[in-house]
């Protein structure tokens, strides 16, 4: 018995279909960014539930979290997955563009038997969260299906002839935003209102402060993040002296409160501002700081409380006087380092060539001491022992890593976040995460880049982040050594289709050459002899898939095998 029409689409919040959290924060993605719209199915029990379908994604994925902006079920139920303003994990490629809606269930789910249409509430549902999507967004989206923008049978007959034929069937409906706008995701408390990085300032919070500067006509205090109050960020943004990219996060939130003179900002020359809430915490400072590298109120707060305890002048800027009184507090030496935590400091001199290497124990003694003064006296400041701005200053410039690239970007992802990224996938010796940007983290990160196959400059800006997300979420995984050994061949026999059993024989080699001819138009005999004008399709096929500049001369050597890795790694292949 079918289910009467739909009236409206309610979007049932994370908290309602019993989420759980993250393993780390989302990424936030700017209105302005979005393109389209693109439709998926789950290619599984029409019955599973979206937290089944989550603990799959993050346990046997590897993912984050659900990589899905919105979920759909057969009866035209919708769920907020990654909502509105969250970097997505659905499609390689489209995933900052794109917003994904996937409808659950297999191809069959989606028809009446009777006369093989697509099922009413499911095409209201989608229909309407597309109209839905045309309005957050402030802008028609591109509407488009999962098969048209990768190889895959994705999201089946149905949804595709469905979606190819303009969306005819289903009826446009009111959207009731259950989830807030979607965006309860972003690392910080559930429910934080409508768009990305809540963490710093709620939707409702936002909209006040732009109000509060002046902005005409005043936004709605609604909590609701759409093209009005994005308009109305980006202003703020150019009043208060920073980049207007519409998203209130750590700078916009900083230059916000200075400008108003809500708070000193923090003084970072001698602690960073996670070394800061680490030292408060560790003085039981109860509730404790989120050790998150921003310098806000609460932080500063709990470093003035620090103060007074440590006996000093309580004016939340953490400089010389309050280094040393807190050492003293804690019972270590004022030389156990200032700027760069004392592991990092042992790294640093062993680095330089030090002999005997010391001990990286974490561990401030006499050897150390003699460590630092040594490698001071190597890059030219006074050999004090001390490891303060002035000889971090002399040692990045020792190293080439001086000047804004040496300290690295921080508008994605904070440094602290940065070092996990890069121990995650298995950088070693392990940075520490201490989120001081060194020349160790340069490297971890340079090393990332490598691995996941964007330029190695060290800056995480938009390209990283969108590379490292598409290899955590859809990449092989596989080291960049141009050997073409039995993990690269398993990962190029699934992506091909062929039998996984990592021996490159003629079977997986015919695979590769259909894989060409249907992706790269190649036009091969499909012989399983992979001899000079298959290598040449491949060649130019890498070549256009990720610009890998390989010379197209037919000889697979160690290049178009790194090349190969790196498509692999970026689900481009």
């Amino acid at each position: 018995m079918s289910l009467p029409p739909l009236l409206k689409v309610v979007i049932a919040s994370r908290a309602e279909w019993g989420a759980r959290e993250p393993k780390a924060p989302l990424v936030p993605v700017s209105s302005s960014k979005r393109e389209g719209f693109v439709v998926h199915y789950s290619a599984g029990a029409a019955d599973q539930t979206v937290r089944q379908i989550q603990n799959y994604m993050m346990d046997g994925k590897g993912l984050d979290d659900i990589g899905y902006n919105f979920m759909v079920d057969i009866s035209g139920n919708v769920y907020e997955a990654r909502g509105w303003h969250m970097l997505g994990a659905h499609t390689p490629g489209f995933n900052t563009t794109h917003i994904a809606v996937c409808v659950i269930g297999y191809d069959s789910d989606m028809v009446w038997d009777w006369n093989g249409e697509i099922k009413n509430r499911v095409a209201s549902a989608v229909k309407s969260m597309y109209h839905k999507a045309n309005e957050v967004m402030g802008k028609t989206l591109d509407l488009t299906y999962h098969s048209a923008l990768a190889g895959t049978e994705c999201p089946g007959n149905t949804l595709r002839n469905w979606v190819k034929d303009g969306m005819s069937n289903g009826s446009v409906l009111e959207v009731v935003d259950g989830s807030s706008g979607g965006n309860s995701v972003g690392g910080g408390s559930g429910g934080g209102g409508g768009y990305p990085n809540v963490i710093y300032r709620s939707v409702v919070g936002q909209q006040r402060a732009v109000n509060g500067l002046g902005y005409s006509p005043a936004l709605a205090v609604d909590g609701i993040f759409g093209p009005l109050t994005e308009a109305g960020v980006k202003w703020l943004q150019r009043e208060v002296g920073t980049a207007d990219d519409g998203i209130w996060g750590a700078n916009t939130e900083a230059a916000y409160l200075a400008h108003i003179g809500d708070y000193s900002g923090g003084e970072t020359s001698v602690r960073s501002v996670a070394g800061q809430q680490r030292a408060v915490n560790g003085l039981g400072y109860s509730p404790a700081l989120a050790v998150d590298g921003i310098f806000g109120p609460l932080t500063e707060a709990g470093v003035k409380w620090l103060q007074r305890e440590v006996g000093t002048a309580d004016d939340g800027a953490w400089g010389p006087n309050t280094e040393a009184a807190y050492l003293a507090r804690i019972g270590q030496s004022e030389d156990s380092g200032v700027v760069r935590s004392i592991a990092s400091q042992q790294r640093a001199v062993n680095g330089l060539g030090y002999s005997p290497p010391l001990d990286v124990d974490g561990d401030f003694g006499t050897l150390t001491r003699a460590g630092v003064e040594w490698l001071q006296r190597r890059v030219g400041v006074d050999d004090d022992g001390i490891w303060g701005p002035a000889t971090e200053s002399a040692y990045l410039a020792h190293l080439g890593h001086s000047g804004s690239g040496g300290r690295g970007s921080t508008d994605l992802r904070p440094v602290s976040y940065q070092q996990r990224a890069v121990n995650r996938l298995g950088h070693q010796p392990p940075l520490d995460v201490d989120g001081v940007f060194g020349p160790l983290t340069h490297a971890g990160v340079c090393w990332l880049q490598r691995l996941v196959g964007v330029a190695d400059d060290g800056m995480w800006g938009p390209k990283t982040e969108d590379a490292y997300n598409t290899y955590l979420d859809f990449g092989a995984r596989l080291t960049v050594d141009g050997d073409f050994g039995s993990a690269t061949v398993r990962a190029v026999q699934e992506a091909t289709g062929a039998t996984v059993d990592g021996s490159w024989g003629p079977a997986s080699k015919r695979a590769l050459q259909s894989h060409l001819n249907l992706r790269g138009d190649a036009g091969l005999v499909v012989d399983g002899d992979f001899g000079t004008a298959s290598v040449k399709a491949l060649q130019t096929y890498l070549n256009r898939m990720i610009g890998a500049g390989l010379t197209v001369d037919g000889d697979w050597g160690g290049a178009t095998t790194s090349a190969l890795q790196r498509a692999l790694n970026l689900a481009k292949f």
